[in-house]
């Protein structure tokens, strides 16, 4: 079963020179190949794609293919990938055997890239299949409603560490010589988060919706972590405090004219790979995507204006839903 979107890379620093190769191994196996000359652009993709096969070009001015090829690794270890050379050194070619690279091929012998890519893309679904044809999964949807194929969370764990949000919300706004009810209220948004782009992955690579698949995907990170997430889809905590901001003794002094508190969702990354099988032919398929989810946790900062017209940020840590939130002079 071959996807509408491209499994097979290459990269090489000539834009000409990656198009060509993508096109004669496009044109030798029926794989659809995407072609990139710049390492981030390509990162970027394998984090959002099932990338199976990679052919890297070995000399390039940003990245060498090793080091690229280690980043992919730390993405995707399942990936496979053929070195690219036409001037790498016996010292580099020892460490793209060490890295993990399957094949290094000399551009003086191209012809061959086309069967080296059939190798390890046969390669790549044969591990993949005995890796998780044994994983207990967790069935997504009934069989009446799809009669022709299941779908299944066969893998779900933490994916990288965890991310702050650039969005905040402001929980104090004080003046000098003002005392407050500090009301602190902390939403916490329980659904998955998934990318438009992850979620055309699946519409046209499953044919199954973000909105079908979500709250399995949610009860699945929830039971392995749940610690670090709320249960309820919509948690809501208040704490009230009386807050006061003395005005400065010495007003020609610099001191604080005003205050500011706010506080920064934090989120955890996760990698789901699902799993597909036709019903009649018993032809297994596997996706891996990356969602994220909002934990029960804050990243607080505090802002004071001083009255000379500056501003002095305070980074008030990371704390939970539960934990009061304590200003620093």
């Amino acid at each position: 079963m071959k996807s509408d979107i491209p499994e097979i890379i290459v990269i090489d620093d000539a834009p000409n020179a990656a198009n060509d190769f993508a096109e004669l191994i496009e044109a030798q196996t029926g794989f659809k190949v995407k072609p990139f000359d710049n390492p981030n652009e390509l990162l970027d993709y394998v984090t959002h794609v099932n990338v199976k096969v990679a052919v890297i070009d070995q000399v390039m001015p940003v990245l060498k293919g090793t080091e690229l090829f280690h980043k992919i690794r730390q993405i995707d270890p399942n990936v496979l990938a053929i070195m690219l050379t036409g001037e790498a050194t016996k010292e580099e070619l020892a460490k793209a055997i060490n890295v993990g690279f399957s094949f290094y091929l000399s551009k003086n012998e191209i012809s061959k890239l086309s069967n080296y890519v059939l190798d390890l893309f046969t390669k790549y679904e044969v591990a993949i299949s005995k890796e998780l044809k044994n994983v207990p999964a967790k069935k997504l949807f009934s069989f009446w409603r799809h009669p022709f194929t299941s779908c299944d969370i066969v893998n779900c764990m933490p994916y990288g560490g965890m991310v702050i949000s650039e969005e905040g919300e402001c929980i104090l706004d004080i003046y000098a010589g003002q005392e407050k009810e500090w009301n602190t209220i902390s939403n916490i948004d329980n659904k998955v988060q998934i990318e438009k782009k992850i979620e055309q992955k699946l519409e046209t690579e499953f044919s199954i919706s973000a909105q079908q698949i979500s709250e399995s995907i949610n009860s699945s990170i929830i039971a392995q972590s749940s610690k670090l997430y709320s249960i309820s889809s919509q948690h809501t905590e208040s704490q009230k405090l009386t807050y006061k901001l003395p005005e400065s003794q010495n007003q020609e002094s610099v001191h604080v004219s005003r205050r500011v508190i706010e506080q920064f969702p934090i989120y955890q990354l996760h990698r789901i790979v699902l799993r597909k099988t036709c019903r009649l032919c018993k032809q297994a398929k596997y996706i891996s995507i990356i969602v994220s989810k909002q934990t029960t946790r804050f990243k607080t900062k505090q802002i004071d204006h001083m009255s000379d017209g500056s501003t002095r940020e305070i980074d008030l840590g990371i704390h939970s839903i539960s934990k009061n939130i304590n200003p620093r002079n």
